[in-house]
């Protein structure tokens, strides 16, 4: 809380942004840091994804928009995919063709779900709606540590959400 007065006061809001984010990589990092890159990655991806959809639709081509969309949400499901199912198709190859495939015991990285499902998601709807956001802002929204927590709690319901980034309003 201190660091959070400091920055803000000595920095200003986009320092805490920043800070907040690299507690959350922090976050991330202390379970396994092996997979932070690609968590940074996915947020690097799904932006730019997210910036071509913008751009596509304020040129009005619907088709393009339609076609980079459901490419990040195709690459998407396959990250999330190799992470959780793999394991499971070989074993199901295993037994249903009676081969001797090794599992590969792949680790699911900490908070994958959350990153490639509703945070994903909704930062690429954000366009259709007219927000913008700069990168900082997209990481901070879709690696914020908050995703970890209870649904159901406070600091997750979308209305407090926005009001808790600092520097913005609702």
């Amino acid at each position: 809380m201190a660091a959070y007065i400091v920055v803000r006061q000595v920095l200003g809001p986009r320092a805490v942004l920043a800070l907040l984010l690299v507690a959350s990589i922090v976050f991330y990092a202390w379970w396994n840091p092996v997979y932070v890159p690609l968590l940074l990655g996915l947020a690097v991806f799904n932006f730019v994804v997210a910036r071509g959809i913008t751009a596509y639709r304020e040129a009005g081509q619907a088709d393009r928009v339609s076609l980079l969309l459901t490419f990040g949400i195709v690459v998407d499901l396959m990250v999330l995919g190799y992470f959780k199912y793999t394991d499971f198709f070989i074993e199901t190859a295993n037994t249903l063709f009676q081969t001797d495939f090794m599992l590969q015991h792949i680790l699911l990285p900490l908070g994958i779900s959350f990153h490639l499902s509703e945070d994903r998601l909704s930062g690429r709807r954000q366009p259709r709606r007219g927000r913008r956001h700069d990168l900082l802002e997209y990481c901070f929204f879709v690696m914020f540590f908050r995703s970890c927590w209870p649904a159901r709690s406070p600091i997750t319901a979308r209305s407090s959400r926005r009001s808790r980034i600092p520097g913005r309003s609702r």
